[in-house]
């Protein structure tokens, strides 16, 4: 999509103002899933360092794991959330 060209809706173009709302929402849910990587990683770092490879540690990866692939997902692949080439 090309600055200044908004997709298509339901068969009509969508207003600017549409788009920048879409595009906000995009724009907080990558701030969120980047924010939960960083303190995954935290937490990750912080088990393994006072229990060593534990349950917990396992899990923390685990679950960051799920929430950085899910990013990689929507946002290089699937290539949501707004003027992306």
């Amino acid at each position: 999509m090309r600055l200044g060209e908004y997709p298509f809706v339901n068969r009509r173009r969508v207003t600017t103002e549409e788009h920048v709302v879409v595009v906000s929402r995009w724009a907080i849910l990558r701030f969120a899933l980047g924010i939960a990587q960083i303190m995954g990683a935290t937490m990750t770092l912080g088990f393994l360092l006072s229990t060593g490879v534990s349950a917990w540690a396992w899990w923390s990866v685990s679950g960051t794991g799920v929430i950085s692939l899910t990013s990689i997902v929507l946002f290089r692949v699937l290539k949501l959330g707004g003027f992306q080439k």
